[in-house]
């Protein structure tokens, strides 16, 4: 890759590799002139093992990056790929530890036994108690 082009100028790639975050995603918007793009391309492919879209953490994408079986491949890219890569992250919550988040679990376990009582109950009426309640409730007359 012959020109890396910051998405953002004001925080490009080589300061966002040095911050600790995780999970981070990459987006990497890329030019090339159209007769390159088989070339392109190929090398890509190649470059999938050690670059993924989604990092553990910025450490992991930092060891692909300069790893240096993959610096070496940079030179494989035609000369008119552009390349703007662009770091996305940041810390998710424990999402088990709001309050809804335990009465909105409570509530759907209580409405799965609820269907499974009701189904339960219909097939007691049909089977045991052979009072026509399935026939009944079945599209008819």
């Amino acid at each position: 890759m012959h020109a890396i082009r910051p998405m953002d100028p004001n925080f490009p790639i080589q300061r966002q590799v040095e911050l600790d975050a995780s999970p981070v995603v990459l987006v990497n918007l890329l030019l090339l002139d159209k007769a390159d793009e088989e070339a392109f391309l190929r090398v890509w492919q190649d470059d999938a093992n050690f670059m993924n879209a989604v990092w553990e953490s910025n450490a992991h994408f930092r060891a692909a990056f300069m790893h240096p079986e993959f610096r070496a491949k940079l030179s494989d890219y035609p000369s008119s790929a552009v390349a703007s890569p662009h770091l996305f992250g940041a810390a998710l919550p424990d999402f088990h530890a709001f309050a809804p988040r335990v009465l909105h679990g409570i509530g759907a376990r209580l409405l799965l036994l609820m269907a499974l009582v009701h189904a339960g109950a219909a097939l007691y009426h049909h089977f045991i108690r052979r009072d026509g309640l399935l026939r009944r409730m079945w599209f008819g007359k």
